[in-house]
């Protein structure tokens, strides 16, 4: 306990705002419980994902040049869905070839194709650090969301013929 207060004042000597975030954090870990705790994290991820998510994703659309929606695009888009679709399915196929079958290795492939809002940080974070240029960003973005509402569907569809046996 003697620790915290020398951390305390050492921490208001220095007048480091970082550093009385972190002695806070450390301060509630010592006193609260864990199962408060764990409410308390779950509650805040609920509020931050709730409240700033949709500033995200409206951001990210916003900043898409809706030129390149062109009908130009749609091969360039087609082109990128199967590279991407190739990318998946060849090496989970490679790997799984001994212990799946062709069904679930084609299930199981189309299940990781979808990662929507991660793809999305990655995608926002080059293009605000100037690494990749407007028109791949909008390319990639509509790839992504083309991935976020057709995978589902596609995925349906696969488990829907597995299970009457067309597949």
């Amino acid at each position: 306990m003697g620790l915290i207060f020398v951390l305390v004042g050492i921490v208001n000597l220095v007048d480091a705002g970082g550093l009385r975030t972190l002695l806070a954090g450390i301060i509630a870990r010592n006193f609260i419980t864990k199962e408060k705790l764990q409410f308390v994290e779950k509650e805040l991820k609920s509020i931050t994902y709730g409240m700033f998510a949709p500033f995200f994703f409206i951001n990210v659309g916003y900043q898409v040049n809706p030129q390149y929606f062109k009908i130009e695009l749609l091969p360039v888009l087609i082109i990128s869905i199967l590279l991407v679709s190739f990318g998946k399915f060849l090496p989970i196929a490679s790997i799984f070839k001994k212990t799946l079958s062709n069904k679930e290795i084609l299930v199981v492939a189309t299940g990781t194709m979808v990662n929507f809002s991660t793809g999305l940080i990655v995608i926002q974070l080059m293009f605000n650090n100037k690494l990749i240029q407007d028109n791949l960003f909008s390319l990639l973005v509509s790839a992504d969301i083309f991935f976020a509402v057709g995978v589902p569907l596609i995925f349906s569809l696969i488990l829907r013929k597995i299970k009457t046996n067309e597949l």
